[in-house]
């Protein structure tokens, strides 16, 4: 399993109450060891040419969305896959998720689920869990974690051509590892962030779309069609 980012990052804190939870949390010991040991491996690294700003010049067809913490993030996350699918009906999604964020982004969808624990983070499951990935031929990965060093570092060895994530303010270190970035502003809503994120993936999702997702086809299930009633 990948070694991804602080529980709860992106929900309501600034840059500088993220990093100080963030050290908080890795004093404490609450991170998992093998994120923190990937976390000092990479923070060295850097790259000759920044990320592109600019989006993919063609939507991927097989794409892997990425969100394992926040759950309140989740329902915006989930609205983002919504608009993709909708707009680019030969999209293929999977997802990336945790506990946290399961049930809200699979909610009424057959995605195929690669999901982080991280208290049962070890090396062996993180190694299973890269061929895992790379089985899967992604085209392109779409991180929505804001602060995730080791797993922007460890998606980047997924085998996609394109990684797609946020940079945070002041803070260069996950260039490396992204293809195309979006720089992260505490001044614009989590809902806007996430639309300027994607929309690097599919640059014609509307800027004003709305953070609730189209109906989806929920009759397989056994319930009415209507992912946003059931929420």
């Amino acid at each position: 399993m990948n070694p991804l980012d602080i529980p709860g990052a992106g929900l309501s804190y600034s840059s500088d109450e993220l990093a100080g939870r963030r050290k908080r949390q890795t004093r404490n010991g609450s991170r998992p060891r093998l994120t923190t040991i990937g976390e000092r491996l990479v923070s060295c690294l850097r790259t000759g040419r920044p990320p592109a700003t600019s989006p993919l010049p063609v939507v991927p067809r097989r794409l892997l969305v990425v969100k394992v913490f926040g759950m309140g993030d989740s329902v915006l996350v989930r609205s983002i896959i919504e608009h993709l699918l909708k707009r680019n009906p030969q999209l293929t999604i999977d997802v990336m998720i945790g506990p946290a964020t399961r049930e809200l982004i699979t909610l009424g969808r057959s995605f195929r689920v690669h999901e982080y624990r991280p208290h049962e983070l070890h090396l062996r499951g993180a190694i299973h869990q890269l061929f895992e990935l790379r089985s899967c031929h992604y085209d392109a990965i779409l991180n929505f974690e804001q602060r995730s060093l080791a797993g922007s570092a460890f998606l980047a060895m997924a085998g996609a051509r394109s990684h797609i994530g946020f940079l945070s303010i002041g803070d260069d270190s996950k260039s490396a590892f992204l293809t195309h970035a979006h720089r992260f502003d505490d001044n614009q809503s989590m809902w806007l962030s996430f639309i300027k994120l994607a929309q690097l993936v599919d640059p014609n999702i509307p800027a004003e779309a709305m953070p609730i997702p189209p109906p989806c086809d929920d009759k397989k299930n056994g319930r009415e069609p209507g992912w946003p009633s059931e929420v």
